[in-house]
This record gives C-alpha cells, sequence and structure tokens, in this order.
C-alpha cells in the first residue's frame, strides 16, 4: 500500500533523515521518502503487518507531527498553505515586535547609566523582570522549536530544533538562576553582564525569519503550479439527454458528455461527438494557429476553444488527464532527490550530534582554560550550537531544485526528474522546437505574394475573423475599410464574402480546390516553392480566378540567435569547438532547423 503523510516540524535535513531512518526501521515498511521541502513522507508498506496510525505514532515520538494528507483539490490546499503562511507571519511579528522591545529595555539602561540619569529601568530588578516577562512571550509562541527539539534529542536523533531549543533553554535557564541567586544572596553586582536573555529570543527569532523566507521561496514555486492549475475551470456544462447541467469540474467522470462554447477552456481530454472547434492548443504543444477539431478528433484539456461549438466525451479521469499529467511531472521534479542531495542527507544525519559533541567540548575546554568561569564557557558553547544549525546545508540543495524546476515550468521548460539537473553538463546534443521556443508564436506577414489592388478589400473581410492568421493580415498594413455586403465563415477552411457581386475567398488551399478554382503554372510553383520555406500560405481569389498568396509566418524571438551562440560559446569554452563539430544552424524568417552535436 501506498501512502502519503503531512509531516510538521522538520527543519534541516538532519530531521529529514530522523523521519525516514525511523519509518523504514518499522517492520512492514518497504520503502520511504521524505521531502523538506514540501513536508511530505512517500511511503510503501504491507498492509498485514502495519497500519498507517502506527507509523504516525512513530513519527510522533520523536518530536515531528505526522497526518495523512488529504487529496483535496489544488486550489484549497493553496488556501490552507495561505492560512498556515498567516499563521506563522503573525507568530514572526510577534516576535519581531517583543525583541526589539526586550532589546530596547537592555539599551536603555546601559545608555541612562551611561548618562548617569536615574530612570526605572537602570534599577536591575526592574530591567531584569522585564526582559523574563518578554522573553516568556517568545518562547511561548515558537514552542514548537522546544517540544521537537527536545522529543528528538530523548530519542537520541537530534535535530536543528534540538540545536535551537537547546541553546534558547540553556541560556534561559542560566539567566533566571544568576538572577534569583543574585537576589537570594543580595548580590546585585553578579547581574551586570551575566544575563543574555535578549540572545535567547534572537535565536528563536531570526530561525523564525529564515524559515519564513524559506516558506516564501517555495510558495513562488507552487505559484507556477498554481498557474497550471487555474487553466482548468472549476465548473463544467454536461447535456444528460435533452436537458444541460452544470457541475463541479471533480465531479466529472468518463463518458460525460460536456458542452464547450467559443471562448472557453477544455476542462478535460476526451472526444468531438457532436459540431466542431478551432482549438488553440498552444499551451500544451506552443503552435499559435488552432487546430480545427471536428467529430471523432480528440482535444485536449487547458487548450481553448477559439471558435465553434461542440460537445465532446470525456474518455479520462480529472487525475488522468493531460494537464495534470504536467502538473504532476513539475511537482516531481520538485520533490524528488538527486545523488548530491542524498548524500547532503547523510551528512545531515550524523551533523547535529556532531555539532553538540563539539559544544560539550567547547564548554570543557573553557571551563580549563578560564579556570571554572562558568559564563565564559557557557557563551562559547552556545555559541557553537547556535551558529552551527545546518540550515543551508538541509535547505539549499532542494530549494534550488524546487525553485530551478518551477522557474522552468514558468518558462515552458518542464524537466522530467531532479536527477536530469545534476546530469546537465553531460547533454551533447540539443534538440529545439521551432514555435514558442526559437519564435515568438505571433505570425506575421512574410510574403504577400500578387497584386495589392484588393487588399483593402483582403483586410476589411479579415477583420471579421478573429483567426490569428487573419489577425496578421490585418496587422500587416493600415487600409480603408470596405463595405462587405456578405460574410460566412468557413471552419477548416476560410472565409467566403461578396463585395458589390465579387465573390472573394480567403483560406487554404482546401478551400480553393473545394470551389474547383484553376492554380496556374506561376502559382503552382510559388506554393511549392513557399511550402518548401515552411510558410502557412493563405490564398485569394476573386470571381474565381487566383489573385494573390499571403505567407504567414511565426517571428524568430530577438534572443534565439543570441542564445544558440551562447550555447556554442559555452561548450566551445569546455573543449569542443562546436564551429568545427558538424554544428550548422540555419536560421531563415519561418523554417528554423538545428542539427549536428552541441
Amino acid at each position: 500500500m501506498k501512502l502519503k503523510l503531512d509531516i510538521k516540524g522538520m527543519m534541516c535535513s538532519a530531521c529529514v533523515s530522523a523521519v525516514k531512518n525511523t519509518v523504514l526501521k518499522i517492520k512492514g515498511v518497504s520503502f520511504c521518502d521524505v521531502s523538506l521541502i514540501t513536508n511530505n513522507a512517500f511511503i510503501e508498506y504491507d498492509k498485514d503487518k502495519i497500519t498507517p496510525d502506527l507509523i504516525i505514532k512513530e513519527i510522533e515520538k520523536i518530536g515531528y507531527g505526522a497526518e495523512i494528507h488529504q487529496n483535496l483539490n489544488f486550489k484549497k490546499e493553496q488556501e490552507k498553505r495561505i492560512l498556515e503562511n498567516q499563521k506563522s507571519k503573525h507568530k514572526l511579528i510577534s516576535s519581531i515586535i517583543l525583541l526589539c522591545a526586550l532589546i530596547l529595555i537592555v539599551i536603555s539602561k546601559m545608555v541612562f547609566e551611561k548618562l548617569n540619569i536615574y530612570c526605572f529601568l537602570t534599577n536591575i530588578i526592574i530591567n531584569t523582570s522585564l526582559q523574563i516577562a518578554i522573553l516568556l512571550p517568545i518562547i511561548v509562541i515558537n514552542i514548537n522549536y522546544f517540544i521537537s527539539g527536545f522529543k528528538s534529542l530523548l530519542k537520541l536523533k537530534p535535530n536543528m530544533n534540538s540545536l535551537v531549543a537547546l541553546g534558547s533553554t540553556i541560556t534561559t535557564i542560566y539567566g533566571i538562576t544568576i538572577f534569583v541567586i543574585s537576589i537570594a544572596t543580595n548580590n546585585l553586582e553578579y547581574l551586570k553582564n551575566k544575563i543574555y536573555f535578549e540572545s535567547s529570543a534572537m535565536i528563536l527569532t531570526f530561525v523564525s525569519i529564515g524559515k519564513y523566507i524559506e516558506h516564501k521561496a517555495t510558495n513562488k514555486t507552487n505559484d507556477v503550479i498554481s498557474k497550471l492549475v487555474s487553466m482548468i475551470p472549476d465548473f463544467v456544462t454536461i447535456k444528460e439527454k435533452n436537458n444541460t447541467k452544470i457541475i463541479s469540474i471533480d465531479d466529472l467522470k468518463i463518458n460525460d458528455k460536456v458542452i464547450v462554447k467559443p471562448g472557453e477552456i477544455i476542462p478535460n481530454d476526451g472526444i468531438i461527438i457532436e459540431g466542431y472547434g478551432e482549438i488553440n492548443e498552444s499551451t500544451i504543444t506552443g503552435e499559435s494557429i488552432p487546430e480545427f477539431k471536428k467529430i471523432n478528433d480528440e482535444v485536449t484539456s487547458g487548450t481553448l476553444n477559439e471558435n465553434g461549438f461542440f460537445i465532446f466525451k470525456v474518455t479520462k479521469l480529472k487525475e488522468d488527464n493531460t494537464l495534470n499529467k504536467i502538473i504532476k511531472l513539475v511537482e516531481d521534479a520538485s520533490t524528488s532527490k538527486i545523488p548530491i542531495a542524498k548524500t547532503v542527507d547523510k551528512i545531515a544525519g550524523i551533523f547535529v550530534p556532531f555539532i553538540i559533541i563539539i559544544s560539550i567540548s567547547v564548554f570543557l575546554i573553557w571551563m580549563l582554560i578560564s579556570q571554572g568561569n562558568l559564563d565564559k564557557s557557557l557563551n562559547f558553547a552556545i555559541s557553537t550550537l547556535v551558529i552551527s544549525c545546518p540550515c543551508a546545508l538541509g535547505l539549499a540543495t532542494p530549494l534550488t531544485i524546487m525553485i530551478g524546476a518551477g522557474k522552468g515550468a514558468e518558462n515552458g521548460i518542464l524537466i522530467k526528474s531532479s536527477e536530469v539537473i545534476e546530469k546537465i553538463n553531460k547533454i551533447d546534443t540539443i534538440i529545439l522546437d521551432k514555435t514558442g521556443t526559437i519564435t515568438k508564436g505571433e505570425m506575421k506577414i512574410q510574403n504577400f505574394y500578387g497584386s495589392q489592388k484588393y487588399i483593402n478589400e483582403i483586410i476589411s473581410i479579415e477583420k471579421l475573423t478573429n483567426h490569428p492568421l487573419g489577425k496578421a493580415i490585418v496587422n500587416y498594413k493600415k487600409s480603408k475599410d470596405i463595405k462587405i455586403d456578405k460574410f460566412e465563415y468557413l471552419p477548416g477552411l476560410g472565409s467566403v464574402a461578396f463585395i458589390k457581386k465579387n465573390k472573394f475567398l480567403i483560406g487554404n488551399l482546401k478551400l480553393i480546390k473545394k470551389n474547383k478554382i484553376t492554380i496556374n503554372e506561376e502559382f503552382n510553383n510559388k506554393i511549392e516553392e513557399f511550402d518548401k520555406k515552411g510558410f502557412t500560405q493563405v490564398l485569394v481569389s476573386r470571381n474565381n480566378e487566383l489573385i494573390n498568396i499571403i505567407c504567414i509566418s511565426d517571428e524568430i524571438r530577438n534572443d534565439s540567435i543570441e542564445s544558440i551562440n551562447s550555447l556554442k560559446e559555452f561548450k566551445k569554452d569546455n573543449g569542443v569547438d562546436l564551429s568545427k563539430d558538424a554544428m550548422t544552424c540555419f536560421i531563415k524568417m519561418g523554417n528554423i532547423q538545428i542539427f549536428g552535436s552541441l
């Protein structure tokens, strides 16, 4: 059986190692992987030997919270995450305000004494009492560090929380003990420079700041996934017998008949059973020109129906559709571990215990060197604990992977797994898709072959369509508006219009052939020539005579040539001269080919 748990209280790779090792030691568990970034544990277990409740109890014993992951839709998970972030933010703000007040009290006493000004803050008992009164709420706000840290320590599996809890607790107890002894012995002079309540507060507050920044970085990647999820509508209209019904996307079942109107996003994968549509699939394929889809053609989730009305039959459940697989791919890539990250986990697993041993050694050595100066020895020991928290060691690698995978998805680059990132330096061949990669994904006229005598009429007709090719024609140049007497859009072919009894056909080759319009040798040769160059061709006829061939293509991005040259230079710097290594680039408008060894 597979189990996904939400883990609370993890702060570093030592935490990950502790949870993972604890779960793997349970009889019946065959696999366990823990993600510090998503705070999830992925477990495979034998249901005849162990139950999820027992696994959760074992995790809780070492100081972490655990609960079975609820399969909420992404938007609900996002709301839950936002609520948790708001709680963390409020706790952090409260800690910072209290810390500032504590530091102000400490500094005020020093300043007033220096200026020989009497104030109630210069009274050492009042001042120290106020410090304790402010410190205690900071400890309560951040109590999770102490609960997790000491539980892990008692189980001999210390983590970063253990370091924080030890450093803060020792400082606090030492300070309060000195305060009580000083009052009991009436030796208030001993309090001077002997208490460090502000240090304890700083430890807790600064670690909380670090955790908050980490969550902010993680959420940026989750925002990328959220953008992908937002492409799927919350509700869909389905057809049941002779009636229509609006239902939640989560309730959509296989074989449901979904109605898609112009301008709507297709919510799931399926097959058209009625009607037609011109579908913009650029979100999936990168191609900016809509695909004409008719009965028995497949449609894909996350794509846009620009023109037409159709009904399609659902062929896949929501979790199995194309867009959700892309989302899953991004999530898997951001949470999977590369070999070097596994090495980091092993190091972090022994790092924290090693630091505790060093801290104790520092304390003992300074006790000898300083001839029993407890204050100085304790100060150095606590400093060793606090500055050695393995945040960077545990967070740098997984956080970089997650941000990289998310940023890639934001720019249309899907990374199958994080292992690929580590192996990317071994790439020797790169294959680049043209549309949306080398080019902008915006159509533009490259050649207006034939007479421009009727260009005003052609542009006026195309203003009545919203097809990308039509928009390219409209944007070609400013023109005089011509009155259209009759207009009809022909799906998958083009359009027909009448202007003062003159019949204009504007569309693809199928439209011209369907209307049995003669193509003379000159135009036929040009069609073949433009076809070899990779241009999309729009043919125009007037009164059954072919008059124009409009060549349209996607424009090359400004940075494409620079990017390709950078790739060449990069490999040249690494010992491979691509200019002599069969690297040939054909960069022409609308026709990009890159082949050879990179």
